[in-house]
């Protein structure tokens, strides 16, 4: 636009005198400047925003092409906005326990290690201990002996009251043999007496009185010796009553030793059980000292 003004200025200065020349130019130049002004401002006004910026870029340096940009789609969802925050920070367990062996000795097996998720109750750490496992066998054998031994005495039991009852029953059959004695006795008391009375009369030669006085005698001795045999059978049953309390005493006291072989068999299992270190609750191994 303001090359074809420029085009106008020769003619126009073709017929100025030489005299005015300078002032007329100087209008012109004014009036060319008034002209490309006013151009420009109509321009601007009628033609688009876009259009104008085209034409200065045509006039100006080329811009570099701007970087592409990576972006993120996103499906949006009903419910609410996560928010993520990332600081350093750090863990602590709710709780913690230091496991400690109750007992000294050789590391046998270590079940576990750092970072390992173990259960209440689980073996962490074997521990080897020969004497103890030992111990254990030696309780397990004694109380084996005096469980035997119990039996032993139960079976002494049974005899002594075996015994004692058949102290019981001789007393009954010496009380019954006594009686019977006794009764012969007595008829031979008798028959004595009646062989006395047919002497007294000579009815009877003495020899008669004499053999009935000896079967007399006889049948006493016999009386005798059968009430003794009630009387040692009541001291045999006492004495089987006796051993039967003894017997029994003996049992108790075989129970009690085998009261004693438990307890002390279960003290050496548990000596031996601490030779395993087990989890106190669920977690995870975060040390380990041996």
């Amino acid at each position: 636009m303001s090359k074809r003004i420029a085009a106008t200025t020769p003619a126009a200065s073709a017929n100025v005198e030489p005299g005015r020349r300078w002032p007329i130019v100087a209008v012109m130049l004014a009036a060319i400047t008034i002209v490309a002004g006013t151009l420009i401002t109509n321009a601007l006004k009628h033609k688009p925003q876009p259009t104008v910026a085209k034409e200065v870029r045509d006039h100006a340096s080329p811009e570099p092409a701007p970087e592409s940009v990576s972006v993120e789609v996103l499906h949006p969802s009903k419910g609410g906005i996560d928010r993520v925050c990332v600081q350093p920070g750090t863990v602590e367990a709710i709780a913690s326990a230091d496991i400690y062996a109750k007992v000294s000795g050789y590391l046998e097996e270590q079940v576990v290690d750092i970072g390992s998720k173990v259960k209440q109750g689980q073996i962490l750490v074997r521990i080897s201990v020969p004497e103890y496992k030992k111990q254990v066998q030696k309780d397990e054998a004694e109380l084996e002996h005096v469980k035997a031994r119990v039996k032993q005495m139960e079976a002494k039991v049974m005899a002594a009251e075996a015994e004692a009852r058949a102290s019981k029953s001789a007393i009954v059959l010496n009380e019954a043999l006594s009686a019977a004695k006794g009764s012969y006795r007595a008829f031979r008391k008798k028959q004595l007496e009646r062989m006395k009375d047919l002497l007294s009369q000579n009815a009877v030669d003495a020899r008669a009185v004499d053999e009935a006085e000896d079967q007399y005698e006889s049948a006493f001795s016999a009386e005798i010796a059968a009430k003794e045999g009630v009387t040692t059978a009541k001291l045999q049953a006492e004495s089987a009553e006796a051993k039967v309390a003894q017997a029994k005493a003996d049992l108790e006291e075989s129970k009690a030793h085998v009261r004693v072989a438990d307890a002390e068999l279960a003290r050496s299992r548990v000596l031996l059980s601490y030779t395993e270190v087990a989890s106190p609750y669920d977690g995870v191994i975060t040390r380990r000292n041996f």
